[in-house]
């Protein structure tokens, strides 16, 4: 009996979990998204303290996952990413922003190949002359837009510019709609905005093409409630 306690005692237990960083970890992929193609996947995971990280999974081919794009900055991260085409993918960005007086939420769409490079900011700019902030950067409605792959229809936020002293003042106000080319930002009015706001939506589709990789990390940075984008070799 003894020697059994003794035993017993002698074994190298495992340590308790630790409940409070088991509560409090985030997951490990946070969104995940197949290409038109069915041959790669685009995920978000979770990197060093509040960070985010788009990873691409070759599934066909395998080999190790590159990574495509990473927030850096504190207050922004990645919420979700998609494919617009079978090389293209869009990723809505959070970005949280103190002002000083308070915490304001931006959110932006960028588009970045699957192997890292041709990284561009597809939310519309802000103009240094709005007379607002324009924290909703948009929202995909339509996957092809109409015209196939690359093409999106997209909602944007318009905000009026100060008017005084020049005639070129955009004096549009509320939400609108717009065709985008994810890979060459070409932009086409499709909806007027409306003063008091609304709901679009359409049912899109997807068809395959062939793409070609290479290689490229893209990182962004967010102060202000402005995402910056620069890229990493």
């Amino acid at each position: 009996m003894l020697a059994g306690v003794s035993s017993l005692a002698g074994t190298s237990w495992a340590a308790e979990p630790d409940a409070a960083a088991m509560f409090g970890a985030r997951e490990a992929i946070q969104d995940i998204s197949l290409s038109p193609d069915g041959t790669h996947v685009a995920y978000v995971v979770p990197t060093q303290g509040r960070g985010s990280a788009v990873l691409v999974s070759d599934i066909v081919n395998g080999g190790d996952a590159k990574t495509v794009m990473s927030t850096q900055e504190q207050g922004a991260r990645i919420a979700d990413c998609s494919w617009s085409a079978v090389q293209r993918i869009v990723c809505t960005i959070t970005i949280v922003s103190d002002t000083g007086t308070q915490r304001l939420t931006f959110t932006r769409l960028v588009a970045v190949n699957r192997d890292g490079t041709q990284m561009k900011m597809v939310s519309s700019r802000e103009s240094l002359t709005a007379l607002g902030l324009m924290q909703n950067g948009g929202t995909i409605i339509d996957w092809t837009g109409g015209k196939g792959d690359g093409w999106a229809l997209i909602t944007r936020a318009f905000v009026p510019e100060f008017s005084t002293g020049t005639r070129l003042a955009q004096s549009k106000e509320g939400l609108g709609v717009d065709r985008i080319n994810t890979l060459t930002l070409q932009r086409e009015h499709v909806e007027q905005p409306r003063d008091r706001g609304g709901i679009y939506r359409r049912r899109g589709r997807a068809r395959a093409r062939d793409g070609h990789a290479r290689r490229g990390v893209q990182r962004l940075r967010a102060r202000h409630g402005q995402l910056f984008l620069s890229a990493q070799g």
